[in-house]
């Protein structure tokens, strides 16, 4: 992301200078690039595929992490009991665990002890659970957002259509991709909670059946260290304990690991980021035509307005309106996505987008105009932070017995 709007301010700047070119705008009464615009999406997505292996390649290292999979030997029989032997011990040096949560995640018994495990000796706070759709769902907000930002001013050359008629359709027919796969992550959601209710460790898949002895094993060591059971109980009233626990303590510790809405509030402002501020750059390029500062000032208040609060907020509306009826498929599912769209995306903004507008013109005639417009953006941003940090995103106590066995 920091690549990128380098990239994008060099831009910006070769425009304003004259280097690269610049349109004269149907909105505006100066010209304005087309190039910040243009390069931000497509260096991102690059950046975002291929700049972990040119770092590679340049000697670059990341954070270390511990990954089963590949950190414990697959072929060699003896090196992988050591390290299954081990697991606990990795669980334990670990400062963090992010959890790729997927529909079969609490299916299988590995992953269900090495959380438990996990949590055995460490805070919920120290546990992420990141979806492994939330990347494409990510992904798919910011190429919407930036190619509505993108469409507007490209059309203003090739097609005759009122600047609001362009930009409406297509957001409409974006955001018709992005709303299912909102509702898919509620339903994800749902069936975990429901999978949990009724949750045994004999249920989970192993897939090395011989590995299943080691797993109950350790199971039952780390509930009788944890004093769930006493120090002489079987491994079966061992794992009806871990049962009981699992059942107890993993939805309030994946809940308190999870974001309160599919985008937390940093994610809204990477997406708000990547779609408006190449478009509030590429407006430097009237720099170059004698427009005054004032101009650029306020066009700078009004991104950061539409950052900083239309984006959060109409993304939060939106999946609110998006999660009614999740039992709906088919054609009616169609009517919830298209209600979330119009009335939770579309018309909100429109709306926020039109108080915007009319503060900036009265806030390019009076400072006192310019001094509410910052007010706005201060309210707009304290209230959606309160609504991305709402009561859902709830808190636990940071001793090492927050998933204790009840």
């Amino acid at each position: 992301a920091v690549i990128t709007f380098l990239v994008v301010l060099i831009a910006a700047f070769a425009t304003a200078a004259g280097v690269l070119p610049s349109f004269d705008s149907e909105v505006d009464a100066y010209p304005v690039g087309l190039c910040c615009t243009l390069l931000s999406l497509p260096t991102f997505l690059f950046l975002f595929f291929f700049l972990r292996d040119f770092a590679g390649w340049l000697g670059y290292k990341g954070p270390m992490v511990f990954l089963d999979k590949t950190c414990i030997h697959q072929e060699d029989a003896s090196m992988q009991r050591q390290g299954i032997e081990k697991l606990g011990a990795f669980l334990s040096s670990a400062g963090e665990m992010v959890v790729l949560y997927s529909d079969v995640y609490l299916l299988r018994l590995w992953t269900v002890y090495e959380v438990a495990s996990f949590l055995a000796v460490h805070p919920i706070r120290h546990m992420k659970v990141v979806s492994v759709k939330q990347a494409k769902l990510l992904l798919t907000a910011v190429a919407s957002l930036s190619v509505t930002s993108m469409a507007a001013p490209i059309t203003w050359i090739f097609v005759d259509v009122e600047f609001e008629a362009r930009v409406l359709v297509v957001t409409m027919l974006l955001g018709l991709g992005l709303v299912p796969s909102i509702r898919a992550r509620a339903r994800e959601k749902q069936d975990f909670h429901k999978h949990l209710s009724g949750f045994t460790v004999q249920d989970c898949v192993c897939s090395v059946e011989s590995d299943r002895p080691i797993v109950y094993s350790n199971i039952a060591d780390l509930m009788r260290a944890q004093g769930c059971v006493p120090e002489d109980a079987s491994e079966e009233d061992a794992l009806q304990a871990f049962d009981e626990s699992a059942r107890t303590n993993l939805p309030f510790a994946f809940a308190s690991s999870m974001t309160r809405f599919t985008f937390s509030y940093t994610d809204t402002l990477l997406i708000g980021a990547f779609a408006l501020v190449p478009v509030c750059l590429d407006h430097w390029a009237g720099l170059a035509h004698g427009v005054p500062m004032r101009v650029f000032a306020v066009d700078a208040l009004n991104t950061l307005f539409r950052i900083l609060a239309i984006v959060p907020l109409t993304f939060a509306l939106m999946e609110c309106l998006g999660f009614c009826c999740l039992h709906w498929r088919g054609p009616r599912e169609w009517l919830v996505v298209v209600f979330a769209l119009v009335l939770g995306f579309v018309l909100p903004g429109a709306i926020l987008n039109m108080l915007s507008v009319h503060l900036m013109e009265h806030a390019f005639l009076s400072d006192a105009m310019l001094g509410v417009y910052v007010l706005v953006d201060v309210i707009g941003c304290v209230a959606s932070v309160l609504i991305f940090s709402g009561p859902c995103r709830r808190r636990h106590s940071s001793s090492h017995n927050e998933a204790d066995c009840n």
